[in-house]
């Protein structure tokens, strides 16, 4: 397997694959990304080999949606569509919601990722993957504290977008975006830069 695939393969499973930043929590975002696939209600909708996205902060405190979508192939592999997705409260437990989606999954065109990301050794992902989960949870917090962004929050905002945007899926902007599009708008206004409304 070379590098380019491992890598790939790396990424695609990030969502339930990420390590916790270190020392590791008892509990957090990464910890409940990691365990919703296994979930009773999820195993239902959710097939092993599907790929994790990145977690989405919702409207409600401490929660987040990660949506699920096929790969297929190995030497070049390829993306589809979301096929489901699941809502992680990063405070532990099962998730609270585990739903198929309507739509049947449609392949998609390369390029997958973020220019770079490919030529990543193992540790250099995972210390990106690590700071990211951090940012997205300082973010929903933000975000929920439902107040005009500050000094503070714009910094937070443009910090976690610039890392989101060197590391999510480039064919799947969408799908991020229509997973909450008042967080994606609140991004903007806080920090500058955002994903395209769909």
């Amino acid at each position: 397997m070379t590098r380019r695939i491992l890598l790939s393969s790396l990424l695609f499973l990030a969502g339930a694959c990420r390590r916790a930043p270190e020392p590791a929590p008892a509990g957090g975002l990464a910890a409940a990304v990691r365990g919703a696939r296994g979930a009773e209600a999820c195993r239902r909708v959710i097939a092993q080999e599907w790929a994790a996205s990145l977690p989405v902060p919702l409207a409600a405190s401490g929660r987040f949606e990660i949506f699920y979508y096929p790969m297929s192939g190995s030497e070049e592999p390829v993306m589809a569509t979301p096929a489901a997705s699941a809502v992680v409260d990063a405070a532990g437990g099962p998730p609270n919601e585990c739903r198929a989606w309507p739509e049947a999954p449609k392949d998609l065109s390369a390029p997958y990722w973020p220019a770079g990301v490919e030529q990543l050794d193992d540790a250099a992902f995972e210390a990106r993957s690590a700071k990211l989960d951090a940012l997205t949870e300082a973010a929903a917090a933000a975000y929920n504290a439902r107040r005009p962004p500050t000094p503070a929050d714009a910094a937070l905002a443009k910090e976690y977008f610039e890392l989101f945007d060197a590391m999510a899926e480039l064919p799947l902007r969408p799908q991020y975006y229509r997973l909450n599009p008042g967080f994606w708008e609140w991004v903007r206004a806080a920090g500058g830069r955002s994903l395209p409304k769909a």
